[in-house]
Formats: C-alpha cells, structure tokens, sequence
C-alpha cells in the first residue's frame, strides 16, 4: 500500500486493538491484495465480544475505511449466507487474533471457498436456464420494437453473469469482476462484452445472453420435472 492508505491502515487497526471487545480483525479487498486505487476502501472485518453487531465508515487521514463488527456465531452464520462474507475470509489477511477465533473462521472459509458452490439440482439448473432464455426473448421483444432500454441491458446482462457461475459452480462476485475472469476465461465471450462495452445496445446485450445460454444446453422450450411444467406460449 501507498504511505497514504498505509498511515490510514495503522491508525485504525490501532484504535480497534484497543477497545477490549475486539477478538480479531481480518483485513480484505482490493488494498489488501495490492491493487488499490486512490478511491479505494480499505475493508475489514471485526470479530467482536458482543451479543450485537454494527457497521464503521469514515475517512481516516483522507482514506475511506469501511468495518464491519460482528460476533463470532453470526459471522459463522453469514459464511455459510454471503458468498461475499465467504470470500473476504478465504482470501482476506489477520491482522489480529486474541485467540485463535479469527483463525478458526479463516480456516473454514478457504475450505468451503475452494470446494466452490454447491452442485446445483437439475430442476435448479432448468430454472436458470429458464430464466435466461425468458430474458432472451424480453431482449428479443425489445429489438422488435426498436425500443433500446439501457437499464434493463445492463441488468439482462449482470443476472446472465449471475446465472452462468451458478451453473459453472464458481462463486458469484462484482459485475466487474465477474467480467474480467470469464474474459480470460472465454475469448468468445471477452469479444461479446468488448462489443457491448464499445456499443451497450440491446442487439450486442441478448447475442451476450445468448452465448452464456448456449454453453449450458441452450433454450429451455420444454422441460418436465417434478415441480415445474414450462413450454413456450
């Protein structure tokens, strides 16, 4: 970290060390891992001696630092909740631990972490595909209509990504994230998104869609199962 985020860095974990409840704290993000930009948080997670939680955000020497204060059992609750909870654990940095708490946590984090989601259920995996492929044809529907709506291109988009980790049993993220691993990841797709990003119309969000669909088993137009009858209208 630059000497600027560095400075904010101490002097909070400072002030956190000496109030008597703190039992760990466990630093996470984009500075944590060394990629920090001058509107970066710096991001931690506080376990605490307490039957309650709260949440910290303020600047500190001009940086934001952004905590989150919970006891043991609750974030242990959350781990198996958020998989964003999930991944600042497994990937996060101790900073402090009283006794072994935050260790504990950690530990189990990057076990579960690196198992990856769940398998999903076939009837899982036929609502998703549902799902896309019902975006599919909204995006469709627009096209026909010459109505372009960015907002909800952006969201088609955004529930695709969503959707194709669920599939794929890799753990969901930030949009931007997202799109930066399954770029490397496919080259068709890295094209797709570099067309949408270049023009953000309808036409280049639904061939985007379109491709996630297509590389797990393509439109649903009917499908039995043991809860869910679906055929196009």
């Amino acid at each position: 970290m630059n000497a600027k985020f560095q400075e904010a860095f101490d002097s909070f974990v400072q002030q956190v060390k000496l109030e008597p409840s703190t039992k760990g704290i466990l630093f996470f993000g984009s500075a944590q891992q060394g990629k920090e930009s001058p509107s970066s948080d710096l991001d931690f997670n506080i376990v605490v001696d307490s039957d309650e939680g709260w949440n910290f955000k303020r600047l500190i020497h001009g940086v934001s630092v952004e905590a989150y204060f919970l006891p043991k059992d609750q974030w242990r609750k959350l781990l198996d909740e958020s998989p964003h909870v999930l991944k600042s654990f497994a990937t996060g940095t101790i900073v402090y631990d009283t006794d072994s708490c935050l260790r504990e946590l950690a530990a189990y984090a990057k076990k579960k972490y690196d198992e990856g989601p769940e398998e999903l259920s076939d009837l899982q995996k036929a609502n998703w595909r549902i799902t896309l492929t019902e975006i599919c044809r909204d995006l469709e529907g627009q096209l026909q209509s010459g109505a372009e709506n960015p907002i909800f291109s952006g969201w088609a988009i955004s529930k695709a990504l969503e959707g194709y980790c669920a599939l794929a049993r890799v753990w969901a993220d930030k949009t931007e994230k997202l799109v930066e691993r399954w770029s490397a990841m496919d080259s068709q797709m890295k094209k797709l998104i570099e067309q949408y990003n270049d023009n953000p119309s309808t036409e280049h969000a639904k061939k985007l869609v379109e491709h996630i669909l297509d590389k797990h088993g393509g439109p649903i137009t009917e499908y039995e199962g043991p809860r869910i009858k679906y055929r196009n209208a």
